[in-house]
C-alpha cells in the first residue's frame, strides 16, 4: 500500500467512524453548539455542531470531487446522519477512484480549473489533494474534540489504529 492509499484509507475510515459515533446521538446532542469561544471558522464550519461539522467533512469531499471532475457543486445543508453516511460512502468511492487515477497516471503536477470557485481558479491535482488531506484532518480532529465536549470518547483517529484494523 502506498502513501496515497494510506491517506485515502484513513480519511474514509475515520470519517465513517465519526458518522457511526454520531448515529447514536439524539438530535439535541447532534445540534448542540460546542466550543463556547468559537469564532466563525470557514475551514471547519460556521456553526460548531457535530451534525454541521460532519456535513462539512462529507461535503468537502463531494465538492473537491466535483471540482476535479468538472461537475456542478453539490448541495450543502442540514442532513440526517443516514444521509451523511450514504453521501460519505458514495463520495469516498468517487474521490478515491479519481485520486488513484491521478496517482496511476502521475498527474500530480497537472492543472485543472476549479470552476466552482468564484472566480474560477487553477490548481494542480497534487496541491488540491494535499490541501484536502490537511484540512480534512483538521476538521476531523475538531469533531473529535466536539465529541469529547459531549463526554464521548471516539479515540484520537490515529492512522496507526486504522492500519492495525486492516489485519
Amino acid at each position: 500500500m502506498d502513501m496515497v492509499d494510506r491517506l485515502l484509507g484513513h480519511d474514509v475510515w475515520l470519517t465513517s467512524k465519526l458518522i457511526d459515533a454520531a448515529s447514536g446521538l439524539p438530535d439535541e446532542d447532534l445540534d448542540k453548539r460546542l466550543f463556547a469561544d468559537w469564532n466563525p471558522d470557514s475551514v471547519v464550519a460556521a456553526d460548531p455542531t457535530i451534525r454541521i461539522m460532519l456535513g462539512r467533512v462529507v461535503w468537502t469531499r463531494e465538492n473537491w470531487t466535483a471540482a476535479m471532475a468538472g461537475r456542478t457543486a453539490p448541495e450543502n445543508g442540514r442532513a440526517s446522519i443516514d444521509e451523511l453516511r450514504s453521501r460519505a460512502e458514495v463520495g469516498a468511492r468517487e474521490f478515491t477512484s479519481l485520486i488513484r487515477r491521478v496517482r496511476d497516471r502521475d498527474e500530480w503536477d497537472s492543472a485543472f480549473v476549479d470552476a466552482l470557485c468564484e472566480p474560477p481558479e487553477t490548481f494542480t491535482y497534487g496541491g488540491a489533494f494535499a490541501h484536502y488531506i490537511t484540512f480534512q484532518a483538521y476538521r476531523r480532529l475538531t469533531i473529535i474534540k466536539g465529541f469529547q465536549q459531549l463526554g464521548i470518547d471516539v479515540g484520537l483517529g490515529d492512522p496507526l489504529e486504522w492500519e492495525r484494523s486492516l489485519v
